[in-house]
């Protein structure tokens, strides 16, 4: 097993994923940590979110970050039976260390990037037992699986409201990583935080415009 530190940038490519690891996945014919695809556009204002100012983040369009945020709630409701808080939203270094469990999944096309899923031990264990209709005393892959499908359904949401801005991207399937991975991107990175009662969640969205031309 490969530890240290994980460099990420976005390409467009397909890897496969290894689940509950503190490394870099198997990419074919790569030798540098890189996550793939994924498809993005604009979100629909909701009133009773705060939704996060140009002026915070000079480095990334704010409606690339108010894209996860209607989503994340929304998903969390229906995939958990849960209400989720959003607690706000403030600019992150993009070096650090994952905590008990973190979901990547990677961006590419007219948005390109990393998205960073964290998840506490205790919030894993429970969005575990609810997905998978059984709880569980530790995460094996079925209950990893769940956390990172709940990741997909979110950016794939997410992806929806992008795409009224006419960002047209990919997305990779999610990688996991156990607590101590250090990590380290070069995009600007905004960290939104949620609570509900199963526990928190943070999502880390580092996004820029990509090469890709947008859809007309």
């Amino acid at each position: 097993m490969r530890t240290g530190v994980l460099t990420l940038a976005p390409i467009a490519g397909r890897y496969q994923p290894r689940l509950g690891v503190r490394a870099v996945p198997l990419i074919p014919e790569r030798r540098v940590a890189y996550v793939g695809r994924h498809r993005i556009g604009v979100p629909t204002p909701t009133p009773s979110l705060r939704y996060f100012h140009q002026e915070a983040i000079p480095k990334m369009k704010a409606e690339f970050v108010n894209a996860f945020l209607t989503p994340a709630l929304d998903v969390w409701k229906k995939e958990l039976g849960e209400e989720l808080t959003y607690h706000g939203a403030h600019a992150v270094t993009g070096t650090f260390t994952t905590e008990d469990l973190t979901a990547i999944i990677g961006v590419t096309g007219g948005l390109k990037g990393n998205v960073f899923y964290e998840f506490s031990n205790a919030t894993s264990l429970a969005i575990a037992g609810v997905m998978c209709g059984s709880p569980f005393e530790e995460l094996d892959e079925v209950g990893m699986s769940a956390i990172g499908e709940l990741a997909n359904i979110i950016t794939g949401n997410a992806t929806v409201e992008l795409a009224a801005a006419n960002y047209v991207c990919d997305i990779s399937p999610p990688v996991l990583l156990s607590r101590g991975a250090r990590v380290s991107v070069t995009n600007p990175q905004i960290r939104a935080s949620f609570e509900s009662a199963m526990g928190v969640m943070s999502i880390r969205i580092g996004l820029t415009e990509g090469t890709a031309l947008r859809a007309a």
